[in-house]
């Protein structure tokens, strides 16, 4: 009598499991046709180009669509906030032959150490004072030492207190990376200036800064606003010396920002694919 019983309930999990998959599979599907949507309405031509590779959501085809237009094909990418290293802004870069600086707290889900030539990660803990200083060991980290003016993307998303660690590094005079992500609240629309108390505990809505409070402070650092992704996660910016390249890109914040929209499809790459990108 318990075997059968166990026997039930055995095929009955099956079942609940098929029922899960092909339910979230569907979920994908809807998820995917809806930004699609969202993409083809925008005013901003850049989001036409979203696309998701190896990031969160549609970062990659943003940020390999703002290189193309500034002729940019290979260099050195930082990014704060990498995650297990299997889904971020940086490893589409990787994967071009880039080198790249990972700082974060996590531990990776491959073996890194020994690919000197390529990826320098920097495991610890980030804060507003200490963020310079990670980054000089990211730099000194590579067989050939890099500097700051070596730096052509600089990407920031730690889900906190990023902006005071953006304005820590943008102390640094020569640090002048062609192209600027920053993770951006998007609870707060334009002309709404918010940022989290630094010290306080990062809860749900008290976290980051606005884009408002963003694209005044990167303003004042020579940096120009040109998309948001369609989910409203990622804010891009560029230099502007290079802003001849995004004509076509509206001038109004209200017009890039994007509302919350902070749901997607569940994809992460493979470690032993990530890894393969990596050099010696």
């Amino acid at each position: 009598m318990f075997k059968k019983v166990l026997d039930t309930l055995r095929r009955m999990q099956c079942k609940v499991s098929v029922f899960l998959g092909r339910s979230r599979e569907i979920h994908d599907i809807q998820v995917i046709q809806f930004l699609d949507d969202l993409k083809k309405q925008s005013v901003n031509p850049l989001n036409r180009f979203g696309a998701k590779y190896f990031s969160q959501n549609e970062e990659d085809g943003i940020i390999l669509e703002i290189l193309r237009r500034l002729g940019i094909s290979g260099g050195l990418m930082v990014e704060f906030g990498v995650g297990d290293g299997l889904e971020n802004n940086s490893i589409i870069l990787l994967a071009s032959q880039w080198k790249a600086i990972w700082i974060g707290n996590e531990d990776l889900a491959f073996d890194y150490k020994k690919k000197q030539n390529t990826l320098s990660y920097i495991q610890s803990w980030i804060t507003k004072d200490n963020g310079l200083q990670l980054l000089k060991e990211g730099l000194a980290f590579f067989k050939e030492p890099l500097q700051f003016k070596d730096i052509t993307v600089l990407s920031m998303d730690i889900d906190s207190y990023d902006i005071y660690v953006v304005e820590g590094l943008f102390k640094e005079p020569t640090l002048k990376p062609a192209v600027v992500i920053v993770e951006y609240n998007a609870l707060y629309p334009p002309p709404i200036q918010y940022k989290v108390d630094y010290g306080l505990n990062p809860s749900k809505g008290e976290w980051g800064a606005s884009l408002q409070t963003y694209t005044d402070l990167l303003l004042s650092f020579g940096y120009k606003l040109v998309a948001c992704n369609i989910t409203g996660t990622n804010a891009f910016y560029v230099r502007q010396d290079v802003t001849d390249c995004f004509n076509d890109v509206p001038n109004n914040i209200s017009d890039i920002y994007k509302e919350q929209r902070y749901y997607g499809v569940e994809r992460k790459a493979q470690p032993a694919v990530v890894e393969s990108f990596l050099k010696d």
